[in-house]
């Protein structure tokens, strides 16, 4: 059973990122290491999982595989999702919403 859910949004200006990359203009990734297929870079919800708790990150910049739809991130993007986590978990501070959704075990 899943202890915590919160949503919350990455802005641009945290992390820096040229917007060029968003548009296509440019990708900063390799082809994707499962299938092969081509990854472009754009804009996720991501389910961020640790010790039994679920951080739901919405519009957070990824590369994503066309074929597969394998996600990738660049170690800034992590950095700061964990950053985010421990924001919430460890030292309190509010997230920008709490939902709850039901849980089963299979």
């Amino acid at each position: 059973m899943l202890q915590f859910l919160s949503l919350m949004l990455l802005d641009d200006e945290s992390k820096g990122y040229d917007n060029a990359c968003v548009s296509g203009a440019m990708t900063p990734f390799a082809d994707c290491t499962f299938c092969g297929g081509p990854v472009e870079e754009r804009r996720v919800d991501y389910d961020y999982r640790r010790k039994g708790r679920l951080l739901i990150m919405k519009n957070v910049l990824a590369g994503v595989c066309r074929q597969c739809g394998e996600k990738y991130f660049k170690p800034d993007v992590l950095k700061r999702m964990d950053q985010r986590y421990h924001d919430i978990v460890d030292r309190n501070q509010k997230p920008e919403a709490v939902v709850e959704i039901p849980a089963v075990s299979f």
